[in-house]
């Protein structure tokens, strides 16, 4: 069995809870699988746990990895030290690891260089887990922290390799620069530092004469003095603006 555990809020129309549950949709189809997800309520149906969301930050993570590591011991078809076991918390991996668990799976998106999940990363390189990563460039990071490349995977997040081809990129560049318009980037998502708001801002000083920027996010009011272009739009047409 596989057990899929996110400390997503899936309660929450965000792009990482399409993401999470995308994921679970993807694994049903290959495996026996079991979810464990975070929530702002509590219950259980067809093999997946929603558990509830208590406060923020740190403590909230926490107390999250401390339900999982129960909730995955008390019962008995997921106590099998046997199981899969795919996540993308540093927190819940080194839980189960220290619980006795090996067959562990982590998704790394990024490296934060003196915070807590930096640490227990480079704690779980001593161990016998498998590490995804979302691109080249975050496998070159962990190598250099001396994490074995053979445990190291790189799987693109969320689409293909052909669609994040620089060659690609650079062809429909040209493409608009021919027809004389004027170069539009969207930027769709939470504003801020751990997101790398401010590159985005220096982008916008720096190129806004040439190029439209156009924000859509629930917190866009922290680029409002920016040349930008703020907008919103409803979770369910975000894929369509894209286009």
């Amino acid at each position: 069995m596989l057990i899929y555990i996110s400390s997503s809020n899936i309660s929450k129309k965000v792009a990482n809870t399409i993401q999470t549950l995308e994921m679970e949709k993807s694994f049903k189809i290959f495996f026996q699988i079991f979810s464990i997800f975070q929530s702002n309520n509590y219950q259980k149906n067809n093999n997946r746990f929603l558990l509830k969301k208590i406060g923020n930050g740190l403590f909230s993570h926490i107390f999250f990895s401390l339900r999982v590591l129960i909730k995955v011991k008390s019962i008995r078809k997921l106590s099998n030290n046997k199981n899969i076991i795919y996540t993308r918390s540093e927190l819940v991996s080194l839980f189960l690891y220290l619980a006795g668990y090996r067959n562990i799976i982590l998704e790394v998106h990024d490296i934060r260089l003196k915070s807590v999940s930096s640490v227990i990363l480079k704690f779980l390189k001593y161990s016998d887990l498998i590490f995804i990563v979302i691109n080249k460039n975050i496998k070159k990071d962990l190598i250099k922290m001396d994490f074995k490349k053979e445990k190291i995977f790189v799987l693109s997040d969320g689409h293909g390799n052909d669609t994040n081809s620089i060659k690609d990129g650079i062809n429909k560049y040209k493409k608009i620069q021919s027809k004389k318009n004027k170069l539009k980037i969207g930027y769709f998502g939470k504003i801020s530092k751990i997101k790398g708001s401010y590159i985005l801002k220096k982008l916008i000083y720096k190129y806004s004469n040439s190029i439209d920027f156009i924000i859509y996010s629930n917190n866009k009011n922290e680029l409002k003095n920016l040349p930008c272009k703020l907008r919103l739009v409803e979770h369910n047409c975000v894929f369509k603006e894209m286009k």
